[in-house]
C-alpha cells in the first residue's frame, strides 16, 4: 500500500528499534523496561552502600561502648587499689606506734623484725600514692589530693616522713628514742577530727581518691549511656531509612519478577503460563461462563506482505481492543504467535457469541495504525477467527480449550473472519443488531 500522494512510507529508524519503540510507545506501563531496571539498580544500589555505612557506624558505636565499659572496669579497679592502699596507710600509722611501744618495752626481735617491715611497707605505700602509681598504672594526683600532701594546713607527706623517721629511731634505739616514742605516740593518737593530723590526712587521701575515680567513673558511664542511645537512633534510622525501603523494593522487585513470569512481554497481557493459572482457577468455580479462542486471520501473509515489525504492531493492536472490549474480571492471554484465548465468567452462550462478534467486527472495522512501524501502509486492515466454547459446570481447562479449538478451526475451514460455537459445529454467527459483518477477506 501505498500514502494518499502515492509515496512510499519511509522507515523512521532501524526496523527492530522502530518495532520496540512502537510496541512500548502504545503501552508505556510494560514491564521490563530497560530504563525503570537501571534506576532501581542505582536505588538498590545505594540502599546497599547505606547499609554498609550504617553497619560500620554501628559497629565504631559497639566498639566505643566496649572501650569506654572497659576503661570504667579499670577506673574503678583503680579506685579500689588506691583506697586499698590510702585505707592500708591508716592501719599501718596504727600497727607501727603500737609495736614501737612493744618493742621498747619487751626488746623482742620478732617485734623487731614485725615493726621493720611495718615502717617499710607504709614508707614504700607513702612513695606509690605520692608518686601516682596506683598499681595498674601511673597517674597525676588530684588537685585536692596533692593539696593535702604538700600544703598547709595538712603537710601530710613532711607529717607522714616524720613519722618513717620517728619509727627509725625507736627500731634502731638511736639516742632520744624515748622522746621520739612519745612523739610517734602522739601523732598515731591524734584523732581523725583534728584538722592536720596524720590520721586526718591520710583519711581525707582515700575521700580525695575516692571523689575524683567516682567523678571518672560517671564521666564514662555517661559517654557509655550517650553512646547506646545513639546506638538505639541509628537502628531506628536505619530501619525507616533502608530496611524499610529496601523490603519495600524487594517487594517491587518480586512482584515485577512474578508478573514478568505471567505477562507476555509484547502486549502486556497474561501469557500462556499466566492464562492458563488464572483460567484454571476461573473454570473451576463451578459457575456458568464461556471460553474463547482467537487466532489473526492470514498472519504469515501480514509478516510477508509488511514486515514482522508491523505483525507485532497488529498483534498489540489487537490485545488493546479485547482489553477495552472485555470485563475486569474476565481473563485474556496471548498463548501463541497470533492465538489468543479468554475465559468470560457468569456467561450464557447467546451473551458469549455475541461479546465475540462485537470483537470480530470491531477488530474487521479498525485497522492497525503504522506510524511508528517501517511499513510502506498507512494502516493495516486484519480480520479475526473465533471459537467459543460454554460451560456451566467444572469442566477440565485442556477439554474446553480443545472445544474451542475445534470451533475456532471450524470457523477458519467457513472461510475466516467468523465466530463459531462449540455447541454447533454448524454455522452459528451472531451479528451485532445494526451493525453489518464484514466480509472474509
Amino acid at each position: 500500500m501505498r500514502r494518499k500522494d502515492g509515496s512510499k512510507k519511509r522507515p523512521k529508524g532501524p526496523p527492530q528499534q522502530v518495532a520496540i519503540t512502537a510496541t512500548m510507545s502504545r503501552y508505556p506501563d510494560k514491564p521490563g523496561k530497560d530504563h525503570s531496571q537501571r534506576r532501581l539498580d542505582r536505588v538498590l544500589s545505594a540502599l546497599s552502600v547505606g547499609y554498609v555505612l550504617a553497619l560500620a557506624f554501628i559497629g565504631a558505636i559497639a566498639g566505643t561502648a566496649h572501650v569506654v565499659s572497659g576503661m570504667v572496669i579499670d577506673a574503678q579497679s583503680d579506685n579500689a587499689n588506691i583506697v586499698n592502699l590510702s585505707g592500708r596507710q591508716r592501719m599501718l600509722s596504727q600497727r607501727i606506734a603500737m609495736l614501737a611501744t612493744e618493742f621498747q618495752r619487751f626488746r623482742s626481735s620478732e617485734v623487731a623484725s614485725l615493726l621493720s617491715d611495718s615502717i617499710d611497707l607504709f614508707e614504700t605505700s607513702h612513695e606509690s600514692i605520692t608518686n601516682g602509681d596506683t598499681g595498674n598504672r601511673v597517674e597525676q594526683l588530684p588537685a585536692s589530693v596533692e593539696a593535702i600532701f604538700f600544703e598547709s594546713p595538712y603537710l601530710l607527706d613532711s607529717r607522714a616522713r616524720d613519722y618513717i623517721r620517728l619509727a627509725r629511731q625507736v627500731h634502731s634505739q638511736e639516742p632520744g628514742f624515748k622522746a621520739s616514742l612519745a612523739k610517734l605516740n602522739a601523732m598515731a593518737a591524734a584523732p581523725i577530727s583534728d584538722t592536720g593530723s596524720l590520721l586526718d590526712g591520710l583519711n581525707r587521701v582515700v575521700t580525695g581518691f575516692q571523689t575524683k575515680h567516682e567523678r571518672q567513673i560517671a564521666d564514662m558511664k555517661l559517654i557509655q549511656n550517650i553512646a547506646l542511645i545513639i546506638l538505639f537512633i541509628t537502628l531506628a534510622l536505619e530501619a525507616a531509612l533502608i530496611f524499610r525501603p529496601l523490603i519495600r523494593r524487594i517487594k517491587t522487585l518480586g512482584t515485577l519478577l512474578n508478573k514478568a513470569t505471567v505477562t507476555d512481554p509484547m502486549t502486556n497481557i497474561n501469557n500462556r503460563r499466566g492464562f492458563m493459572l488464572r483460567a484454571e482457577t476461573m473454570v473451576s468455580q463451578r459457575q456458568q461462563g464461556a471460553l474463547m479462542m482467537i487466532d489473526i486471520d492470514h498472519f504469515k501473509r501480514i509478516n510477508d506482505q509488511h514486515g514482522h515489525a508491523a505483525g507485532d504492531a497488529c498483534i498489540v493492536h489487537i490485545a488493546a481492543i479485547a482489553c477495552e472490549l472485555f470485563r475486569n474480571g474476565d481473563v485474556l492471554g496471548r498463548i501463541g504467535g497470533e492465538e489468543f484465548a479468554a475465559v468470560l465468567q457468569g456467561v450464557n452462550e447467546r451473551d458469549a457469541l455475541t461479546v465475540a462478534e462485537r470483537l470480530r467486527y470491531k477488530i474487521s472495522k479498525t485497522p492497525c495504525p503504522t506510524d511508528n512501524v517501517p511499513c510502506d501502509a498507512d494502516a493495516i486492515d486484519m480480520t479475526v477467527s473465533i471459537g467459543v466454547c460454554w460451560f456451566d459446570q467444572s469442566q477440565p481447562l485442556s477439554e474446553l480449550m480443545q472445544n474451542a479449538d475445534a470451533a475456532l478451526y471450524e470457523a477458519k475451514h467457513n472461510g475466516r473472519n467468523r465466530v463459531e460455537s462449540a455447541s454447533s459445529l454448524a454455522t452459528t454467527t451472531v451479528r451485532v443488531v445494526d451493525q453489518p459483518a464484514a466480509s472474509p477477506s
